[in-house]
């Protein structure tokens, strides 16, 4: 399997859609940033929102101006809202299938 096909088919990469025509798609993280997760729910979610924006790889988000915001403002925007952030973080993790993904071939 070549590294871009390896790519395609095997890195999840969650799309979460925040309204009509808005969205983000989160990529799944590597092993190094999930050295850290355990079965504490809540220091996953820490976590993730530490490498959030190293994660996102696409995204709707703009500035006044019109150009693509940069996905440190994405964060910053999102976690204005901390309802709508941790829901956002919760749809990213319950997505990475973890052990699910071989067992399931």
């Amino acid at each position: 399997m070549k590294r871009e096909e390896f790519k395609e088919k095997m890195l999840i990469n969650t799309k979460i859609k925040l309204s009509n025509d808005d969205y983000i798609i989160l990529r799944e993280p590597t092993l190094i940033e999930m050295q850290n997760f355990s079965d504490d729910n809540r220091e996953n979610l820490k976590l993730l929102a530490k490498i959030f924006k190293d994660c996102v790889i696409e995204h709707t988000f703009a500035n006044e101006d019109g150009t693509k915001m940069a996905n440190t403002e994405v964060q910053k925007t999102l976690e204005t809202s901390g309802a709508l952030f941790i829901e956002i973080l919760n749809a990213w993790i319950n997505n990475i299938p973890f052990s699910r993904r071989l067992q399931q071939k």
